[in-house]
Parts: C-alpha cells; sequence; structure tokens
C-alpha cells in the first residue's frame, strides 16, 4: 500500500472518530452520511461537508486508473456546492450502498471528472 492510500485511510478513520465521538473507529456508512447530509441538523451538515471535503481533498491527490488524480475540483465550488451536488448525485444513484467513502469517491469522480 502507497502512503498516500494510508493517509487517507487514517483521514477517513480520524473523521469517523470524530463524528461519533466514541472513541473507536466506526467507518461512516452510505445512509448514515445520506441522513446526515439531507437533515435540518447544523453541526450534521457541517460533518457532512467536511467529510466530503475530506474525501476531495484526498481524492485530488491520490493517483486514479491512469495514474493522475480523476477528481479535480475548480476552486470556485464551495464546501456547500460540492454538498449538494454529491447529496443530489446520491440520490439519483441509489444503487451505490455500503461505505460512505466509497459512494462520495463515485460522485465526486462522476461530478468533477479531470
Amino acid at each position: 500500500m502507497s502512503f498516500k492510500y494510508l493517509l487517507l485511510l487514517g483521514a477517513v478513520a480520524v473523521g469517523s472518530l470524530a463524528w461519533h465521538g466514541t472513541g473507536r473507529a466506526e467507518f461512516i456508512k452510505r445512509d448514515m452520511l445520506m441522513q446526515a447530509c439531507t437533515g435540518r441538523d447544523a453541526v450534521k451538515l457541517q460533518d457532512c461537508e467536511g467529510y466530503i471535503l475530506g474525501v476531495a481533498d484526498a481524492a485530488a491527490v491520490l493517483p486514479g486508473a491512469g495514474g493522475k488524480p480523476d477528481v479535480c475540483v475548480q476552486a470556485k465550488v464551495t464546501g456547500k456546492t460540492m454538498r449538494a451536488e454529491v447529496v443530489t448525485y446520491l440520490q439519483g444513484h441509489p444503487a451505490s450502498q455500503g461505505s460512505g467513502a466509497a459512494s462520495v469517491l463515485e460522485a465526486l469522480r462522476a461530478l468533477y471528472k479531470c
């Protein structure tokens, strides 16, 4: 495994701990992420946005299948906009289940191709 991949896994694990405050690693599931991203709780919406931005940040530096990053987000895209676009994508693609990070990455790859 590459160092960047291990760094991404560590960031997701730490994000999971911070989100839950449980003291043990629990990876964010897609359904849990969607509940936070579509609710009215301002803190959960910020958690959702931070989670999506973290996955996007890692995806922008990790090499894709062609050896280059396959997610390129323009600097003018705000976190709120990205959250809304990712949520819309995931709502339109209910077949993607399981991991929150994998679902967000799927959406980012579709929305922000290089």
